[in-house]
């Protein structure tokens, strides 16, 4: 469902704050960073290749996306703060960078080979829309490389609730099942290739929070239960990476 502007600007803010303490740590982690979209390449190249007559999109890119990594093709990133961004970091030369967010996409239909937007989803507006928006701009037969963070139900129910009580995850409006996520994209008519387990988000890879010394007795039950949760579906809280495409009637998954 659609958030209300508040809500998004709210993630907005978030996210902004977010990549205010990013850019202290960024010299810091600018070697782990290529290793960690180095890992994503490196799984997206089984079923999307990069050539230099590529059209490559990064939506919710941020400073430091994958689109820096891109090996080939003429790249783009999207970012509805790329103006704070340009006035903070030192972007790359090679990247045209745009304003602009996933619902409104100022681009003409038809106009690249591969998008990929990596934890944007879960942010936006309205993804239903955004993803109708991708599906627009995609040439026939192109390529989706969406990952999202995905709940099982008990983690997910706890997150729902806490975003009607408005002490939801700030950055992020949505919480969605994997099953939600098919859903999606079926919707935007998008065929599903592919659908694994990531390594987290760049929040998760960098940055080791501390272990809780005192926990009341709320969170030890959540904590059993999500242990529980873990072993019967297979995983707890994992971004999953999700390949599809345009106008490929072929579903290997889903």
């Amino acid at each position: 469902m659609p958030k209300t502007e508040h809500r998004w600007q709210e993630a907005q803010e978030a996210e902004i704050a977010a990549w205010r303490r990013w850019h202290a740590l960024r010299p810091e982690y600018k070697t782990q960073l290529a290793d960690y979209w180095h890992w994503y390449l490196e799984r997206i190249a089984r079923y999307v290749s990069f050539t230099p007559q590529h059209r490559v999109l990064d939506i919710g890119c941020g400073p430091d996306g994958i689109i820096n990594y891109i090996p080939a093709g003429r790249r783009f990133g999207l970012d509805p703060l790329m103006e704070i961004y340009l006035s903070m970091f030192e972007m790359n030369p090679a990247v045209v960078w745009r304003a602009g967010t996933m619902e409104r996409l100022p681009f003409e239909s038809g106009s690249f080979d591969v998008v990929i937007t990596t934890n944007t989803l879960d942010h936006t507006h309205e993804p239903r829309e955004g993803l109708k928006e991708i599906h627009r701009i995609l040439k026939p037969g192109g390529a989706l490389v969406l990952t999202v963070n995905c709940y099982p139900p008990v983690r997910r129910l706890l997150r729902l609730a806490g975003e009607r009580m408005g002490r939801g995850d700030r950055p992020h409006p949505h919480n969605y099942s994997r099953g939600q996520v098919r859903a999606l994209l079926r919707a935007a008519h998008f065929d599903l290739v592919s659908e694994e387990q990531g390594i987290g988000t760049m929040g998760v890879w960098f940055y080791e929070k501390p272990a809780a010394t005192d926990i009341g007795l709320v969170h030890r039950v959540a904590n059993i239960l999500f242990s529980w949760e873990e072993r019967v579906f297979g995983y707890s809280c994992i971004d999953f990476i999700f390949i599809a495409r345009k106008g490929e009637h072929v579903r290997l998954v889903g």
